[in-house]
């Protein structure tokens, strides 16, 4: 992995791996060298146009043959008449170089190049330290990660980490046109033990996760029909928000079904904060009065206004919300 900063942005560039073969692969001739990097097992499609019996006639006709180093490898065949495809497929092979051969009169019946491609049994065969969330690598905050990730050069996942305490983390995945990988994010185990899903990301569209005390981590994956695809992870952060109790001085009517709460001011206390009062009656009975917005606060203490019953004897008042995160918590 390699750091360099750019823009507004310190930018980082995740190494990728190289691939000997691009797949997957289009081939119109009769012949295809394809290396494997791990144990896969290799898949060759041809179209042909649909008429009836045709899948009788193209197990000959679409007949394909594998060879590794050990000589003929064992093939199935598999036809759909009605979508036009014959496939042929080998069970897992080991890593090494294989040679596909096509029959040769193949234009006559097939509509269209035959395409090769990988299942491979680990596609992280050459990822590198970023394709396991233990050894992700590391996104501060503000900072771009441009990588790349490509399911046939063994490189299918890159993990990203992102540290912090209290914060609200914005994220925005993006992609190229065409391009083919899915990001999600997941929320770290205590000790690094393990990982819990927390939601996707769609890409070009912000969006927020919460990060206290676990790190979050996000996952992106290529697609395994697609060629290499790039993208980038950008990472803003704003301080998380609050949510504590303050005392309430006083409750009282200003107007008819109207009151205005007294807050005593502490350190996290902001105009437009959202308040919770609540208050107990004679009985003990705990009961929500309204909900209501800090109006002022002069240094000492906040007012807000909520829904008040005159006639109601209430004792015990309390006040509970969500607070500005300029301050500390409240």
């Amino acid at each position: 992995m390699r750091l360099s900063l750019g823009g507004i942005f310190a930018l980082v560039l995740v190494g990728c791996a190289t691939p000997g073969t691009q797949l997957p692969s289009s081939v119109r001739g009769t012949q295809e060298v394809l290396s494997l990097g791990s144990a896969g097992k290799i898949f060759i499609e041809q179209r042909f146009r649909p008429s009836p019996d045709r899948c009788r006639l193209a197990r000959v006709d679409l007949a394909s043959t594998v060879r590794g180093s050990q000589g003929r490898v064992a093939v199935e065949s598999h036809c759909n008449e009605q979508a036009g495809l014959f496939q042929t497929t080998t069970d897992f092979v080991p890593k090494g170089e294989y040679t596909i051969e096509l029959p040769r009169n193949r234009r006559l019946y097939s509509s269209g190049p035959a395409v090769i491609s990988v299942e491979y049994r680990n596609a992280d065969f050459n990822s590198g330290e970023d394709g396991s969330f233990e050894t992700a690598a590391e996104l501060a905050p503000g900072q771009k990660m441009d990588g790349e990730v490509q399911y046939h050069a063994g490189d299918r996942t890159d993990w990203v980490r992102m540290t912090g305490k209290q914060a609200s983390v914005g994220l925005v995945f993006s992609l190229p046109e065409g391009g083919r990988a899915e990001a999600e994010a997941f929320a770290s185990l205590p000790g690094n033990s393990g990982v819990r899903r927390l939601g996707a990301l769609e890409p070009g569209k912000a969006k927020r996760f919460p990060l206290g005390s676990d790190d979050l981590l996000i996952r992106v994956r290529a697609d395994e029909r697609a060629p290499g695809t790039a993208y980038s992870l950008a990472r803003r952060d704003t301080e998380a928000a609050k949510s504590s109790r303050v005392k309430v001085v006083d409750c009282y009517p200003i107007g008819s079904g109207k009151g205005l709460a007294i807050l005593r001011v502490t350190e996290g206390v902001a105009v437009n904060d959202s308040v919770v009062i609540s208050a107990s009656d004679a009985s003990g009975k705990r009961s929500t009065l309204g909900k209501c917005v800090v109006q002022s606060v002069d240094g000492t203490n906040a007012s807000c206004q909520l829904p008040y019953s005159e006639h109601a004897e209430w004792v015990d008042f309390r006040a509970e919300g969500v607070y500005s995160a300029k301050g500390g918590s409240a």
